[in-house]
């Protein structure tokens, strides 16, 4: 198997370093390529350099590695321990902005918290359940807000008070980043991009991409923040809107068709409704604005919308009956705690 492992020196004094010692450790069973394991620097002051080597292992399991740099009597080391597998797992694993694979982190359960005294219990079906509370209700039909409240084309019909809404997840990482893309209808000059959070900034990015396309094909990234700020603007100010503010991207002019809003790593902040399970992680927005060359907003309505995923009650239930079947059951060997159990349809 074939890894790259990247060093990096920096000279933080205000001198000139003229040999910096860059080595790199491995134990047997591991090789080293590109550069040799043990490398001079000449540093600028407060200047940085790379050193990238390709290493091979021959064997799978943990491997410690070991990267000093010496400069003169002054020395530092930093220990990393590499997994080294036979194929990646992406059901189990995700990889970083830079390139790097880490598991994901252990999914809470709905009874993790719970000290109750664990009972053997069998389930039943619906049928079975005289006093059902949970249960389908006819009605007359409503608007598309009521029936679709989350869809995509609420990010282009200018009311604050909707948005879109990904699926929720269990884990602050999705498995795919979530998007909500905007097609212009044609090709535009722009300067500037904007998107308004959704009620109380819930479910607002911790990681933001923003890419922009001529075509839908090819993307070029416009802003990469892997760990995002919301901005907050002052009361009276032009990015204000009731509680929420704007959030504001600048640029040099680009001519764009397509815009993406993506987050690859979720919040889970005001995402929940009083009767879910637990607290989801989830993206979601409320509008967007897309400014013109001269700082004039384009007008949206009506435009094409597409996004990633869109939260949904019958979505929820697959995604809790996928996500939650079984696992409380695996930890407790057949036992759960009796505390708010609902009964999922099979």
């Amino acid at each position: 198997m074939k890894y790259g492992k990247t060093g990096r020196a920096e000279n933080t004094s205000s001198v000139p370093l003229q040999s910096v010692a860059v080595r790199l450790e491995m134990p047997e069973g591991m090789s080293a390529q590109g550069e040799p394991r043990e490398t001079r620097l000449t540093l600028r002051p407060k200047e940085a350099k790379s050193v990238t080597w390709e290493m091979t292992a021959r064997k799978l399991g943990l491997t410690r590695l070991i990267l000093r740099s010496e400069a003169g009597e002054a020395c530092t080391s930093d220990v990393r321990w590499l997994s080294v597998v036979a194929r990646r797992d992406p059901a189990h694993e995700y990889e970083t902005a830079t390139g790097a694979w880490r598991p994901f982190p252990e999914r809470p359960t709905l009874q993790e918290q719970n000290d109750h005294p664990m009972h053997e219990f069998r389930t039943r079906s619906s049928v079975q359940l005289r006093r059902n509370l949970f249960g389908i209700t006819a009605h007359l039909p409503r608007s598309g807000n009521d029936e679709n409240p989350f869809v995509a084309a609420h990010v282009v019909d200018g009311d604050p008070a909707t948005c879109w809404a990904s699926r929720w997840w269990r884990t602050a990482i999705p498995f795919r980043p979530e998007w909500i893309e905007v097609d212009l209808g044609r090709t535009w000059e722009i300067s500037e991009l904007r998107f308004l959070p959704a009620w109380k900034n819930s479910a607002m990015p911790a990681a933001l991409r923003i890419a922009v396309s001529q075509n839908g094909r090819r993307w070029d990234t416009l802003v990469d923040e892997p760990d995002y700020r919301p901005q907050g603007a002052p009361q009276g100010d032009a990015l204000r809107c009731g509680d929420l503010t704007w959030q504001r991207f600048t640029f040099a002019k680009q001519r764009v068709r397509h815009v993406r809003f993506e987050a690859d790593r979720l919040t889970q902040k005001g995402t929940s409704f009083f009767c879910a399970p637990f607290e989801p992680f989830q993206f979601r927005v409320s509008d967007v604005a897309v400014c013109n060359s001269e700082g004039k907003p384009i007008d949206l309505a009506g435009l094409k919308t597409t996004a990633s995923s869109t939260h949904w009650q019958g979505l929820f239930l697959a995604d809790l009956r996928t996500q939650q079947r079984g696992r409380a059951c695996d930890k407790s060997r057949g036992k759960i705690a009796t505390r708010h159990i609902a009964a999922l349809p099979p």
